[in-house]
């Protein structure tokens, strides 16, 4: 059963942590998609943009003190809402939104280390809940859960003892339950975790890089 559970632990972080195209995507029930990588080499091919596009269509964004980009990075449309990223250097970024018709809906993502805030956020950070649809911002051993407004909804923390040296990053949430890499560069020591909202283990890979024998792992 840990075999299996670490197994599906390495295809949700693949899926999770890397952007692919070309081959087909077989939306599952839980929100996870898989790609077959090896079905895809050697079929590579440059695509006309005719072939995935019926129309091309400039928004021009709505420009205010408030809503000035600068250097940003691409911008992710989720339902109906472009979601961009200020960067502001040194992990103190933040991201604006727009409507999909260019008008300015305000900024998220607090830099501190209070409830609700991020030690830094880091580009490609956000993700979205694969129920509500919710964004969602990832930093050092925590992820941040906002409303389609930006207002704080909710936090999680990765598992990890704070005196350890381990870092949990990259993390996504899977279903109802959590996905997280985690580091230890004192040690080089690299694994992926699954967890739940009560900071339980549910998988390791490799076994036991977080929790130690007969812990808090859940069967």
């Amino acid at each position: 059963m840990k075999k299996i559970l670490s197994l599906l632990l390495i295809a949700a972080l693949a899926w999770a942590f890397t952007s692919c195209s070309g081959n087909k995507s077989k939306p599952e029930s839980n929100g996870v998609k898989t790609i077959s990588l090896p079905e895809a080499i050697g079929k590579e091919r440059i695509v006309n943009l005719s072939e995935v596009a019926q129309s091309i269509r400039y928004v021009p964004l709505e420009t205010n003190d408030s809503s000035l980009l600068g250097n940003s990075l691409r911008p992710i449309l989720e339902n109906g809402v472009f979601y961009i990223i200020v960067n502001k250097g040194s992990g103190k970024n933040e991201y604006r939104m727009f409507h999909i018709d260019g008008r300015y809906k305000g900024k998220f993502g607090t830099i501190g280390r209070a409830r609700g805030e991020l030690p830094q956020i880091d580009a490609f950070s956000l993700s979205f809940d694969p129920v509500t649809r919710n964004p969602m911002i990832y930093s050092y051993n925590k992820l941040v859960e906002y409303d389609k407004d930006g207002n704080f909804v909710n936090e999680v923390y990765v598992p990890i003892d704070e005196g350890s040296n381990f870092r949990g990053s990259r993390i996504h949430k899977i279903g109802e339950n959590y996905i997280s890499l985690v580091g230890n560069i004192m040690e080089d020591k690299t694994g992926v975790i699954s967890f739940n909202s009560n900071k339980e283990i549910i998988a390791e890979s490799p076994e036991g890089i977080i929790s130690k024998p007969d812990s808090n792992k859940k069967e």
